[in-house]
């Protein structure tokens, strides 16, 4: 059972963030951060010290709602990971219903677009299950326009004939290649112009031969 929590903005002024300038004040702002206790699990996983208590990991999770066993392995990392991930997952649910809120009193529409690393696609190709497939299916529960470049990506490469590796070379340098970008762009294009009221003149089935000058 996850529990939701707002909490004001600690910097909210211009001269606040001279307040982590202040190894003490910084603390004091920090020392009960979810995501900071959650590094500084990391960070003692790494060390792989077999006498690390795990109490104080196991408390933290239980607090946010998290039920997962602990064991004696050496590392904590994949816990840590499962933690912060679940976390992560939920609280992005809480931010869309947010920022659909926020456009409903607007009068706004958002259109949504995941994009992905090459090193995510890798990993969802090969163990065929990508690991926030509960944010799509959110998205999509909730009827939002989305366009889904992880899924883009395996609907192209399901056409070609070369391994993965390559394929993903082609679009990416770390981020994406100029390649890469106008992939996304092409990928992005029909969702937009089909949310678009009234359609760009190349788009717009009114629009007459010969209308458009330069």
């Amino acid at each position: 059972m996850f529990t939701q929590l707002e909490y004001p903005n600690p910097t909210p002024r211009k001269e606040d963030f001279y307040k982590l300038c202040n190894l003490d004040k910084t603390y004091e702002i920090f020392k009960d951060d979810f995501v900071t206790r959650i590094r500084i699990a990391h960070n003692k996983s790494e060390e792989r010290n077999e006498n690390l208590d795990y109490k104080e990991i196991h408390a933290l999770t239980q607090t946010h709602g998290i039920e997962t066993s602990l064991d004696s392995n050496p590392t904590m990392s994949n816990v840590v990971s499962t933690y912060h991930r679940e976390c992560a997952l939920f609280s992005t649910e809480k931010i869309i219903e947010k920022i659909e809120q926020f456009a409903a009193e607007n009068n706004k529409r958002i259109l949504y677009v995941l994009s992905y690393p090459a090193g995510y696609l890798a990993e969802a190709r090969g163990k065929k299950r990508r690991w926030d497939q509960s944010i799509i299916d959110y998205i999509n529960s909730k009827k939002l326009p989305l366009v889904d470049l992880g899924q883009a990506h395996f609907n192209e490469f399901s056409q070609f004939s070369i391994n993965l590796k390559d394929y993903l070379e082609k679009y990416f340098i770390g981020h994406y290649n100029p390649l890469g970008n106008m992939f996304c762009a092409q990928a992005i294009q029909g969702k937009l112009v089909e949310m678009m009221d009234t359609k760009p003149v190349p788009y717009n089935a009114d629009t007459k031969l010969g209308s458009i000058k330069a």
